[in-house]
């Protein structure tokens, strides 16, 4: 038997996410770092279907009976209901929850149970030697994401991202995160709440543009539409002389 080298925090201390293939130990990992962890495994039918339905329910089983203290609370194979990461956020920040969040980086992001359109991707891991990475790469690099389990994403956050920009200047990039508003940064990496990353999946024009209505972002949108509008005052000029 080896022993695993990942360190993980001390129960009830820290929430994070676990990534990982199917079959590779991360539970088994999970149970015997937290023995005594409240366990939600998305694997069982009942449980997907109850909190798919209900994701609120998550929350208010957890107020009514919340984990004792320093005890952590487990969600197995989260990407399943993506729709829980807004309770789980919700009682990070009012109840204080400890919690981890462990999911599988399949090869095909695939719809499931009307939460997601399918998506006839490659998913892979990006990383340098220096240790820097990316969590997922989409396709032939059509857009790059991280996920955070954080209600603040700071500089820290983007390194790899950005250095993977460097690489791949045309990469689209995302991260996903805790954080309750969308919002882009000045170098172009749009930061999303899981819901509404989730929300955009189902999007078909999705990785072609990543916005409604429009194939370029707001930004370069607005670019393009003050540049129409001094060309159309020119013109305008021109014929009035």
């Amino acid at each position: 038997m080896f022993e695993r080298a990942l360190p993980l925090p001390a129960p009830g201390t820290e929430t994070f996410f676990l990534w990982g293939p199917r079959q590779a130990g991360k539970s088994t990992l999970l149970r015997r770092r937290y023995p005594e962890a409240r366990w939600v495994d998305l694997l069982k039918g009942e449980e997907f279907r109850r909190y798919l339905d209900h994701p609120e329910y998550l929350r208010q089983e957890l107020e009514t009976a919340p984990p004792a203290a320093g005890r952590q609370l487990v969600i197995d194979e989260i990407q399943k209901v993506p729709a829980l990461l807004d309770e789980v956020h919700w009682l990070i920040e009012n109840r204080g929850l400890h919690v981890a969040l462990c999911g599988s980086s399949a090869r095909k992001v695939r719809r499931g149970a009307a939460a997601y359109r399918e998506l006839d991707l490659e998913v892979t891991h990006w990383r340098l030697p220096s240790g820097i990475e990316v969590d997922f790469v989409l396709g032939d690099l059509q857009a790059a994401v991280e996920a955070k389990a954080s209600a603040r994403i700071t500089g820290d956050h983007l390194r790899g991202l950005r250095a993977l920009a460097q690489e791949h200047p045309g990469v689209r990039r995302f991260v996903v995160c805790l954080e309750p508003r969308a919002r882009r940064t000045g170098d172009g990496i749009d930061i999303l709440p899981a819901a509404e990353f989730a929300r955009l999946l189902r999007q078909e024009s999705f990785l072609r543009s990543g916005f409604p209505g429009s194939g370029r972002p707001p930004a370069q949108r607005s670019a393009a539409d003050a540049a129409e509008r001094t060309r159309a005052a020119r013109s305008a000029g021109a014929q009035n002389r």
